[in-house]
């Protein structure tokens, strides 16, 4: 009776031995699976991030007075050959940090660029005035840009786009007889293709859902890179074209007095 029994413990702990191991081998299995699918995952993200900064290697920052504070040199350093800021929003609103942002970018060796927040309500002269009574002799050596975004109740759904192209070629053709350079409108790519045409404009749209005559194209959170590879932490627009395009690109702007 002594001896069944002990055969019967011996052959229970078995059982659990067996399945200590069986178990102990899948989890190991487990692990080594999800450290492979994390570690290709690594490998692949690396490699879509390396592949978009050698397609396009002219990067940007686009900054207003949410965006923490910048080194501009330092973003020079990282190899960042332009900067746009805001400088207005709407019909009354500015950026506290324009002023600020643009005399500290100077000297950076950087092109600045400065932009406009649209509004859907606000009237097109009173946006214009207010940037440009803003932004007085701070015009930058880039083209002008107006960012329409959606906010508050206003979507893709609901925007009247035929309203919206005859403001916005208002608002455009208005800056260039002032100014003399072309605007650039940035926008999601159902304005983009609505806007597509209004004379002496150029294009800031989505990154893959953009073509000629988009002169840039706004990168996702997910790619905001310097151009060495290291992250930046702010909001990046790409130049689509190389460097020697974006240097004749800068050089063949008029530059305004």
């Amino acid at each position: 009776m002594v001896t069944e029994t002990r055969i019967m413990r011996n052959r229970q702990w078995q059982r659990q031995r067996q399945k200590y191991w069986t178990v102990l081998g899948l989890l190991l299995a487990i692990g080594i699976i999800l450290v492979g699918l994390v570690g290709w995952r690594m490998v692949h993200q690396r490699e879509v991030r390396q592949a978009l900064l050698q397609k396009y290697p002219v990067r940007g920052l686009e900054l207003d007075q949410t965006s923490a504070y910048v080194d501009f040199n330092q973003a020079a350093r990282h190899g960042v050959k332009y900067v746009y800021l805001r400088a207005t929003q709407g019909g009354t609103l500015t950026d506290d940090d324009f002023s600020n942002n643009y005399e500290r970018s100077l000297g950076s060796g950087m092109q600045i660029g400065v932009y406009h927040q649209y509004s859907f309500t606000a009237n097109i002269r009173d946006q214009e005035q207010n940037l440009i009574k803003t932004i007085g002799k701070k015009r930058g050596s880039l083209p002008l840009m107006i960012n329409i975004a959606y906010y508050d109740n206003y979507t893709a759904a609901n925007v009247n786009r035929q309203e919206l192209r005859r403001r916005v070629e208002q608002f455009t053709q208005d800056l260039f007889h002032r100014y003399q350079r072309p605007v650039i409108i940035q926008t999601e790519a159902e304005n983009y293709r609505a806007l597509r045409g209004i004379a002496h404009t150029e294009f800031c749209g989505e990154l893959g859902k953009s073509s000629h005559p988009a002169r840039f194209v706004t990168l996702p959170d997910n790619q905001q890179y310097y151009p060495d590879g290291a992250a930046s932490g702010y909001r990046m627009t790409a130049f689509l074209g190389n460097k020697l395009q974006w240097k004749h690109y800068a050089q063949k702007l008029p530059q305004v007095e």
